[in-house]
């Protein structure tokens, strides 16, 4: 597994920091345009969720797992009863769980521990590139050894 931690700015840059790190990450482990596309759109939805109900998001974790990648964003807010939000087509806002909900493999809230919550998708992605990615933590195990 592929593990990356980023405190996010408690300012208006959160959402485009974010999806620059994720960016860089997926680029680094070799991800796909389509799934680096995706995941950026995913992360937006996340840190802009958190942003608008706790106020700012805290911090992006961003994960590769043989299951795919996974990103986190928590919050100081511990309420986990979410749900998408049925919008009409006219609504500018409140769509965020629906496209996450649409787009991601999976996805959830958790408490992160601190009082706050943790609100993650998965986003299945080639097998090539997560295969990729496990060898190379396997050679690197071996090295180490």
């Amino acid at each position: 597994m592929r593990h990356t931690l980023c405190a996010l700015p408690a300012d208006a840059t959160a959402a485009r920091c974010a999806r620059d790190v994720v960016a860089a990450r997926c680029r680094v482990w070799q991800l796909d345009a389509d799934s680096i596309e995706t995941a950026q759109l995913l992360v937006s939805e996340l840190v802009g969720n958190a942003v608008r109900h706790a106020g700012r998001a805290n911090e992006l974790t961003i994960d590769l797992t043989p299951s795919g990648l996974r990103l986190g964003v928590t919050d100081a807010q511990d309420d986990c009863a979410l749900l998408p939000a049925k919008q009409s087509l006219d609504s500018e806002t409140g769509r965020g769980l629906w496209l996450i909900d649409l787009l991601a493999s999976a996805w959830g809230c958790e408490p992160d521990g601190y009082g706050g919550k943790s609100v993650w998708c998965q986003l299945h992605t080639t097998a090539a590139s997560v295969e990729a990615v496990t060898a190379v933590d396997a050679l690197a195990s071996v090295s180490a050894a």
